[in-house]
């Protein structure tokens, strides 16, 4: 950060100034969920969770969701046990090792009522964009990410 007297200064580099925009724009879009995951009284993560196995269509290896979302496997260890405790979802045993996740009917039930309306959502919006508008953001999206991923290994950030 750029420092006159003691105070932050404006940064006129309009590299920074696209970085500043997007990440206000991503964190725009995190707080639109938050706010319809308040709506349901569960955290974000679990809200997510949740999500991710109504969206996946049945029962699922537990680390598909990571491997499907990009979730981190802490994560989704907690965020099941808090939808099992609320009697949403349950773990079953699987092959070796592997852990088998479903939801209770109440948890289909609730899934159709507060998932399902934001998946719809969604589409509507991919649906309203050209193929070629979706194709850009998602390359650009993901360039982005593999860059940034790339420049904090440089700097020994992660």
């Amino acid at each position: 950060m750029l420092r006159e007297n003691g105070k932050i200064a404006e940064n006129q580099n309009p590299s920074h100034e696209a970085s500043r925009r997007f990440t206000y724009l991503t964190n725009q879009i995190d707080e639109l969920y938050h706010k319809v995951n308040a709506k349901s009284s569960l955290s974000d993560s679990v809200s997510w969770i949740f999500y991710c196995l109504y969206d996946m269509g049945g029962p699922c290896n537990q680390s598909e969701f990571s491997r499907l979302y990009g979730i981190s496997r802490k994560t989704i260890n907690s965020a099941l046990s808090k939808l099992e405790q609320l009697g949403l979802v349950k773990r079953t045993a699987g092959d070796g090792r592997n852990v088998i996740v479903s939801l209770t009917e109440e948890g289909l039930v609730l899934a159709e009522k507060s998932v399902e309306p934001i998946i719809s959502a969604e589409d509507s919006v991919f649906d309203s964009w050209s193929p070629k508008e979706k194709e850009e953001l998602l390359f650009l999206t993901e360039k982005y990410r593999n860059d940034l991923e790339n420049q904090f290994k440089k700097r020994e950030l992660i």
